[in-house]
């Protein structure tokens, strides 16, 4: 049997079968036939349809009709089963380029709070440090005033140096957090 097949996909149209192009003849009696009806023709040329799919059968055997009947539902059967398996992997691949497109919607949302969460803790930091720089600047006018020996004074300045230290765990807390999130993000798209 000499036939060809054409397959419409949203990306284009394929073409299968001996010396079909997409600018060959074959090709554009494919083109001309779709949407016509499911079997078009009653002499050698049959062109058979289903769903996104064309086959045009070049050579049906017209002298024995009860071979040409058979030829014919069969055809269609084959056609048939083969666009309902088109169909399949058709969903399936816009079902993953979905699924896909969400998780990079989601990983973009994610970075972009984190982003956010950065800069509020950046601004927190930068709060609690320059407030911790007014409290030590009237804590010094207030040791002198309070007539404190070295070793007192010491130790108090101490209390304060351990809240700077706090301080200064906090921003590494949060550029710890940011460079795992930053790797999270980075192998996932990977793997996307």
């Amino acid at each position: 049997m000499n036939a060809c097949l054409q397959i419409q996909t949203d990306t284009g149209n394929f073409y299968f079968g001996k010396g079909i192009t997409p600018d060959s003849i074959e090709a554009k009696l494919l083109q001309a036939a779709s949407g016509k009806g499911r079997i078009i023709g009653k002499s050698r040329r049959v062109f058979f349809s289903s769903g996104s799919m064309m086959l045009l059968v070049k050579n049906m055997p017209v002298d024995d009709l009860n071979r040409n009947g058979r030829l014919r539902d069969n055809i269609l059967v084959l056609l048939n089963s083969a666009e309902g398996v088109a169909q399949k992997l058709h969903h399936m691949q816009r079902s993953e380029l979905h699924r896909k497109q969400n998780k990079g919607m989601a990983l973009d949302v994610c970075h972009e709070e984190m982003l956010l969460a950065k800069e509020e803790i950046q601004y927190m930091t930068e709060e609690v440090e320059d407030m911790l720089n007014r409290i030590n600047m009237k804590f010094e006018e207030s040791l002198i005033s309070l007539g404190l020996s070295d070793d007192q004074e010491r130790f108090i300045q101490s209390l304060l140096g351990e809240g700077y230290k706090s301080l200064k765990n906090l921003q590494q807390m949060e550029e710890d957090i940011v460079s795992s999130f930053n790797n999270i993000t980075n192998k996932i798209k990977r793997m996307i």
